[in-house]
């Protein structure tokens, strides 16, 4: 089916991406996912995360000036949904 499932952990980073209104750094996200999830995490642990989620597609990096701000190339809604589809194929075995 071509569509990547992101890991819990991923998935953490990205509900903090597409509820910003505006594109986060780094430091950004890892603030935000550490107080909203209650984690303790270091900045190599989600860049590890946001290097994983842009393999998938399913994010865009873009350098500016020395730091690198992250886009979402799926709406929640649109991840949720393609999410339903493969759980639904899964199940029935693709028929």
């Amino acid at each position: 089916m071509g569509f990547d499932t992101l890991s819990d952990s991923e998935l953490f980073v990205m509900k903090v991406i597409w509820r910003s209104d505006e594109s986060l750094s780094l430091q950004d996200i890892v603030e935000r996912v550490n107080r909203i999830y209650e984690k303790n995490w270091k900045q190599q642990t989600v860049s590890v995360f946001l290097g994983r989620i842009v393999k998938k597609n399913l994010l865009i990096s873009e350098r500016q000036g020395r730091q690198f701000f992250y886009y979402p190339t799926i709406s929640e809604e649109e991840y949720r949904k393609k999410e339903v589809i493969k759980t639904v194929d899964v199940l029935s075995d693709g028929q």
